[in-house]
């Protein structure tokens, strides 16, 4: 057995474990990611009905529909722009004129007053036939994506997906947060953002509770009781956690999942888990003190009070007090930070700064430019000589990515491992086996 780390109470190797949201998707766990919660989240769907259940406030108006808007082309235009090659291969000639004469013009290369009007006319015909009224049709008719495209070829579709999966909805409402310093001032702004993170919020606990229950939720009394509702709901969501904690424990399964195997490891190592999930699913089957586990992007059962940013759960407010919900979305920018979220995050630099700890374990969790504040982590922890293992979904498929990553991190000391073999991973540590000759 390797040694060399030696924990408090035994001679067990530290590692950390960075899990993202591919350790809860499947069966078993059911929580959407990638173009199935970008959809959701980017539908916003019930956020009005379900924000007027637990928040007793005419002030902030939550409006029904899509979180995008027929004239919010910078979406699409920093999409194009991160993935160019994409569109530029998938794309019809003439939408392909239209995005590079925008592209010209958005770097000023275009002059002519007359011919800018055109172009930008142009564009936002492309964005609203191609992109937004197939969304917003989609929405009202409650239709899935391969029956509303079906008109169009393969490439139309690809390119529909690559728009919901990697729209920049998120840069388009960073500009929006800075309203949340006087939120009463600016009402309008404040409301897109809280439903924003409602929308985000409610794209994973749907997963979680019954789409029946939640409809009951959301329709039931017309004499609005908050605090009532707070803890109606509050019941609602620990119960069908409950639930699920328990189908997962009588599942055949369940060995197979990423969390049981580092459960079953703790006899040989002594895991520190930072995660950007934000259920407790975590916590509860890997059995993790708080000492041993950071939720570095929220949990579900926190909100933050929007004038005074305290962030409590959901029971520990008045029912006066205006709530939005206490997680990090996918956004440049992590605008909140308190008290709570900076204890977090010491607990991370702690584990990184531990001489004796040796290995960072990356599972399910895509490294991407929308974290810049895990990726600094890393490269941090890169600096300090640790040795960052990747295990990736289909590894043959992402060489590309493994080899930008490996260069964002600027440290060759980062080894990318298909996720199949990570069982291995834990009895090679334990037999002595050096990870970092890989």
């Amino acid at each position: 057995m390797v040694t060399d780390c030696i924990s408090k109470d035994d001679s067990k190797q530290k590692i950390i474990f960075l899990l993202g949201a591919g350790c809860e998707t499947g069966e078993l766990f059911g929580i959407s990611s990638g173009l199935d919660f970008k959809e959701q989240t980017i539908r916003a769907d019930d956020v009005k009905q379900f924000y007027k259940k637990i928040n007793n406030s005419k002030k902030f108006q939550i409006r029904k529909g899509p979180i995008i808007h027929s004239n919010t082309t910078s979406v699409l235009y920093q999409t194009i722009i991160e993935h160019k090659e994409k569109f530029d291969n998938l794309e019809e000639d003439r939408y392909k004129r239209y995005i590079d004469d925008y592209i010209a013009y958005k770097e000023e290369k275009i002059k002519e007053e007359e011919k800018r009007k055109k172009i930008i006319d142009h564009f936002e015909d492309y964005y609203k036939k191609c992109f937004y009224d197939l969304l917003k049709q989609n929405i009202e008719e409650s239709t899935k994506l391969d029956q509303k495209l079906n008109h169009e070829n393969e490439n139309r579709k690809e390119l529909y997906d690559i728009f919901l999966k990697n729209a920049g909805i998120y840069s388009y409402v960073d500009s929006l947060f800075n309203f949340l310093r006087f939120p009463y001032d600016y009402p309008n702004e404040s409301a897109r953002v809280m439903k924003l993170y409602y929308s985000a919020y409610l794209a994973i606990i749907k997963n979680i509770v019954p789409k029946d229950e939640f409809e009951r939720f959301i329709q039931g009394d017309k004499i609005e009781d908050i605090d009532k509702n707070r803890i109606e709901w509050e019941n609602i969501v620990q119960c069908n956690i409950n639930n699920k904690l328990d189908e997962i424990d009588k599942s055949k399964e369940k060995h197979n999942l990423y969390y049981e195997i580092i459960r079953k490891s703790k006899e040989y190592i002594e895991p520190f888990v930072m995660t950007t999930n934000y259920t407790p699913f975590v916590e509860k089957i890997i059995e993790l003190d708080a000492n041993h586990l950071s939720y570095v992007h929220g949990k579900l059962n926190l909100f933050e009070e929007i004038d005074q940013k305290e962030v409590k759960q959901l029971l520990d407010f008045n029912k006066e007090d205006i709530i939005f919900p206490f997680i990090f979305i996918q956004s440049g920018i992590k605008p909140i930070v308190s008290y709570e979220q900076l204890s977090e995050y010491s607990k991370c630099i702690n584990w990184i700064d531990d001489s004796q700890l040796k290995y960072i374990v990356i599972l399910g969790y895509g490294i991407n430019s929308d974290d810049e504040h895990i990726m600094n982590l890393l490269k941090s922890a890169a600096k300090k000589g640790k040795v960052i293992i990747d295990f990736i979904y289909k590894l043959e498929e992402k060489k590309n990515d493994c080899e930008k990553i490996k260069e964002r991190l600027g440290n060759e000391n980062v080894h990318f491992l298909d996720s199949e073999d990570f069982k291995c991973l834990i009895p090679l540590i334990n037999n002595g086996f050096d990870i970092s000759k890989l």
